[in-house]
């Protein structure tokens, strides 16, 4: 009888094993798979050059003055939100904001400066939400 219950026992602790591993794939496969890949160096998604800066600022100017304004009003600030002018959005805290009604394509845009690594998305309710990277940020309050 011990033995049996044995038996169940280390089956059901494999399976749950199992189950963990298939619930938790997407976190753990870029884990595994970024040991694998470690020699080898992802061109379009690396940090940004100044070179790329530069590019950059010639594709998207009107969005970047906006920030350039707002880190040299707000030198401490990196996070920023993606709104509408009609929506209503309260944060206790100071939250740059750009407006899809100022910048056309803007989601474009922002997509533009997360492939460099220039921001990186940290949305964790409806509203789309980033975080400016120190390159970024240095970059901006320099020029």
């Amino acid at each position: 009888m011990n033995h049996k219950l044995n038996v169940v026992l280390a089956v059901a602790t494999i399976l749950g094993g199992l189950a963990a591993i298939w619930f938790f794939w997407d976190k753990i496969r870029p884990l595994i798979f970024r040991q694998a890949k470690s020699g080898i160096k992802n061109v379009d998604n690396g940090p940004a050059s100044l070179d790329s800066l530069a590019n950059v600022e010639k594709l998207i100017p009107d969005l970047l003055a906006e920030m350039k304004a707002d880190l040299a009003a707000h030198p401490l600030c990196r996070e920023f939100i993606l709104l509408r002018k009609d929506w209503i959005y309260n944060s206790r805290d100071v939250t740059l904001t750009y407006y899809f009604d100022d910048h056309p394509e803007l989601a474009n845009k922002i997509r533009i400066l997360e492939n460099l690594s220039l921001v990186r998305d940290i949305k964790y309710n409806d509203v789309p939400r980033y975080v400016i990277s120190e390159r970024l940020a240095g970059y901006l309050l320099r020029t």
